[in-house]
């Protein structure tokens, strides 16, 4: 499980120097991962986020992604599906990556806001559901 985490992060941050218009300068690497941290199930958000460091740590551990160290950054959505499609909203606007969202009903609150912000690639991966989006017939 640990090397998935670890192929995960390390493909997120691939995929995203692909699509990246302008070249990105960082002293760090911050990954935003939407995770429920409080609520009814925090329990298995709190063992999500430290599976989440673990990877992070073992990727510093080798020398960081290009040379630069990466920090997963938690955000709780109290398993909330309103607060996680908000903090989402936000984290499409300001972020290269981001892990999550976590649970289910906040995936589902979240499907617009990571379609709309991958508006240019035909086809977004989110939890493990790959939702193809139709081209416009008119372009």
């Amino acid at each position: 499980m640990k090397r998935q985490i670890v192929a995960l992060l390390l493909i997120l941050v691939a995929v995203s120097f692909g699509f990246s218009q302008t070249k990105v300068v960082v002293n760090e690497w911050r990954i935003p991962f939407l995770n429920c941290l409080t609520g009814p199930i925090a329990a298995i958000g709190e063992f999500l986020q430290w599976g989440a460091n673990y990877a992070a740590n073992e990727i510093n551990a080798a020398g960081g992604i290009a040379g630069k160290p990466v920090r997963v950054i938690p955000v709780d959505t109290g398993n909330d599906p309103q607060k996680g499609s908000v903090e989402m909203a936000r984290i499409v606007k300001d972020s290269l990556v981001a892990m999550g969202p976590v649970p289910e009903p906040v995936i589902l609150a979240c499907l617009l806001y990571t379609s709309d912000a991958a508006d240019d690639l035909l086809c977004v991966d989110l939890g493990g559901r790959r939702i193809i989006k139709k081209k416009n017939k008119n372009t």
